[in-house]
C-alpha cells in the first residue's frame, strides 16, 4: 500500500501544479470559460487524488469517516469529466455549455458518483469495490478526453495553432489511458 500512496501524492503534486498553472492562465486571458471549466476540471481531479490518498491507509474497514472521504472522493472524480466537457464545449462555442447542460451534467455526475458509491459498499472485497466506484469514472474520462480530441483537432485545423494540436495529442493519450483503465477495473469486475 505503500507504493499507492506514495504514486497518489505524487500525482496530487502534478495536479496540483497543473492547476495552479490553469488557474493563472484563467486569471490572466480575461476569464475565458474555457480555462475556468478546466481549472474546476483539474481542481476536481486534484482533490479526489487527495482524497483517495487519506483513504488508502485507512481502507481496510469501512469506518464513517473512511465513508465520507471515499464518497467526497468519488463525488470529486465524477465532477471531472462533466467540468472536462464543458470546458471543451465553451471553447467550441462562446455560448456553451448553457445553463441547463450545466445543471443536468452536474445532476448527473452527482447522482452517478452517489449511485456507484452506494453499490460498492455491498461489496466485501475492497479492491472490487474501488473497481465499482472507478470503472465508469474511467469511461466518462475517455468520453470527455475524445470529445476533447475532436474539437481540439477541429480548432487547430482553423487557427492552425500549434497550441491545439499538442493539446488534441495530449488529450488522445490521456484518453487511452482511461480507457485501458476503463477495461481493466470493468475486467476485474467481470472476472
Amino acid at each position: 500500500m505503500t507504493s499507492l500512496t506514495w504514486f497518489a501524492v505524487l500525482q496530487s503534486l502534478i495536479s496540483a501544479g497543473l492547476v495552479t498553472v490553469l488557474w493563472v492562465v484563467h486569471a490572466r486571458l480575461g476569464r475565458m470559460p474555457f480555462f475556468l471549466w478546466w481549472g474546476w476540471a483539474w481542481t476536481a481531479f486534484a482533490a479526489y487524488v487527495l482524497l483517495g490518498a487519506l483513504t488508502l491507509p485507512l481502507s481496510a474497514t469501512w469506518t464513517p469517516a473512511v465513508g465520507a472521504l471515499a464518497f467526497l472522493a468519488t463525488v470529486c472524480g465524477y465532477l471531472q469529466p462533466a467540468f472536462l466537457m464543458f470546458g471543451v464545449a465553451s471553447l467550441r462555442s462562446a455560448t456553451m455549455p448553457v445553463r441547463t447542460w450545466r445543471t443536468v451534467g452536474m445532476a448527473a455526475a452527482l447522482v452517478a458518483a452517489t449511485a456507484f458509491f452506494v453499490a460498492s459498499l455491498g461489496l466485501p472485497d475492497a479492491l472490487d469495490s474501488f473497481a465499482v466506484r472507478v470503472a465508469p469514472r474511467a469511461w466518462a474520462l475517455a468520453a470527455a478526453a475524445a470529445f476533447s480530441v475532436v474539437v481540439f483537432v477541429r480548432r487547430g485545423r482553423e487557427t492552425r495553432s500549434l497550441a491545439c494540436q499538442v493539446t488534441a495529442i495530449s488529450c488522445l493519450v490521456f484518453c487511452l489511458v482511461q480507457a485501458v483503465y476503463g477495461v481493466a477495473m470493468t475486467g476485474r469486475l467481470v472476472a
